[in-house]
């Protein structure tokens, strides 16, 4: 382990040793994991020592990438994220969206939100997905969905998690009160995580005693195993929650595409009378698109077990490979001024330390791709150079009458599918007729060979 590897490992466990100390803590933590929801816990530790107010955070390269034409700010602080996943750990870094300047083409970055629109939506989605009954309020079915999920937790983990309870408060309990501790830390622990994205004073809805059981989490390994299980079923939730909503904007989309053939259609028939079949196609089309409009959810992610790291610890596993997805952000395209922050988001606070490089998620990917190389700040591009590859990105544009050579090959050899085409092609040119009338046989030509393609 190198010095940096060494200054960023000894910042995570002085993180973990401090989060579970107090409720203001804790808390803190937990309004960090909802905003980053789509990484996993021993990631949104680092994110949380470092920048507790990121609240959108993507690798150097992603944010030059097409989906966001944005780039990274001069003089911008990465966050240090460890590998887990590797033989052995090793760092990689992402920056925040307030590290980032927008372009004429970037797209908006707008977080999902629960609205009195898509409301009663989210709850029987969540009610179909989980078994979860809505009586009318969606924090309170959140509640009862988190406390379900907590049991199901402890059903799947309970001989793991006994094991490392030696040396913590839990373990002066029996097995029975480290059930309850642990159900009841878990439960409130989510709960407190959801009311982050649907609250403006989620403080305002807890009381200290809803967190008392968390301080009995006071070693490494019980805090890891708290922070992973909150990190598990939150994301869990999380996604269900994004999903739904995007569910409900696809149908309300829907709704309108058909609402707007309707109208069209109907005005149609006012001007002409003449197309009585116009009627059945319109009520043809609206059928159609109220069965598009029907989706299922995707298949549940699982939770995974603890995974020990280098020093023999129990350190918590990813659930699933979240580091390189999209839509868990709850980030939809759309354009922000440079400068402006995004709905919810605060000032960033600049990180322990000055981070040169990117640690990557736990998720996939070859140590040696450029994505997960220990690189420091002056090798990657400047702002302006950034800026530069973003505009010559969103200048090009191909030629609505290009054709590739092998198209073009192919049609020199073969020709139309009419008898006899290349002799015809031939023949004029043999016969050293006129420009004009060579061009306008040879775009015959085209529209014979654009046909046969067709077929």
């Amino acid at each position: 382990m190198n010095a940096k590897e060494r200054f960023y490992s000894g910042l995570a466990k002085e993180t973990i040793g401090k989060i579970t100390s107090n409720t203001d803590n804790w808390t803190s933590f937990l309004r960090t994991m909802s905003r980053n929801y789509e990484f996993t816990y021993p990631e949104q530790v680092m994110i949380y020592a470092q920048r507790p107010n990121a609240t959108f955070c993507k690798p150097y390269e992603d944010w030059n990438a097409e989906n966001y034409r944005r780039y990274v700010k001069r003089g911008s602080t990465g966050i240090a994220l460890f590998v887990m996943n590797r033989d052995k750990p090793y760092l990689r870094y992402v920056f925040d969206v307030a590290d980032t300047g927008v372009r004429r083409s970037s797209p908006e970055l707008k977080p999902w939100e629960v609205t009195p629109e898509n409301r009663s939506y989210v709850m029987e989605a969540m009610e179909r997905t989980f078994g979860v009954a809505a009586d009318g309020v969606l924090e309170a079915q959140l509640e009862d969905i988190a406390s379900a999920l907590a049991a199901e937790y402890w059903d799947d983990y309970k001989k793991q998690f006994l094991d490392i309870v030696a040396n913590s408060f839990l373990e002066e309990y029996d097995e029975l009160n480290i059930e309850v501790a642990f159900k009841n830390a878990v439960a409130n622990s989510v709960s407190y995580t959801m009311y982050c994205r649907f609250v403006e004073s989620p403080d305002n809805y807890f009381e200290h005693e809803d967190f008392q059981k968390v301080f009995d989490f006071n070693t490494r390994q019980t805090v890891n195993a708290l922070g992973t299980a909150v990190n598990a079923i939150s994301t869990r939730m999380f996604q269900e929650i994004e999903k739904a909503i995007e569910e409900h904007e696809q149908i309300k989309a829907t709704e309108r595409s058909a609402d707007y053939e309707r109208d069209d259609l109907q005005t149609g028939r006012r001007l002409s009378d003449s197309e009585p079949s116009v009627g059945e196609r319109g009520r043809e089309t609206s059928g159609q698109v109220r069965q598009d409009a029907s989706s299922i959810f995707g298949a549940e992610q699982s939770d995974a077990p603890e995974r020990h790291d280098s020093d023999g610890e129990p350190v918590p596993a990813p659930v699933g490979d979240r580091g390189n997805g999209e839509s868990q952000s709850g980030i939809s395209d759309g354009a922000v001024p440079e400068g402006q922050p995004r709905t919810g988001q605060r000032n960033a606070a600049d990180g322990v330390g000055a981070a040169h490089e990117q640690p990557e998620s736990t998720g996939g990917g070859s140590r040696d791709d450029g994505a997960y190389q220990q690189l420091s700040l002056n090798l990657f591009l400047s702002e302006n150079e950034q800026i530069s590859f973003i505009d010559r990105a969103e200048s090009f544009t191909p030629s609505a009458f290009s054709f590739v050579q092998e198209e073009i090959d192919h049609f020199l050899l073969l020709g139309s599918n009419t008898d006899e085409a290349r002799k015809v092609v031939a023949l004029e040119y043999y016969e050293a007729e006129a420009a004009g009338r060579n061009r306008s046989d040879l775009k015959t030509g085209l529209s014979w060979r654009l046909w046969f393609e067709r077929r």
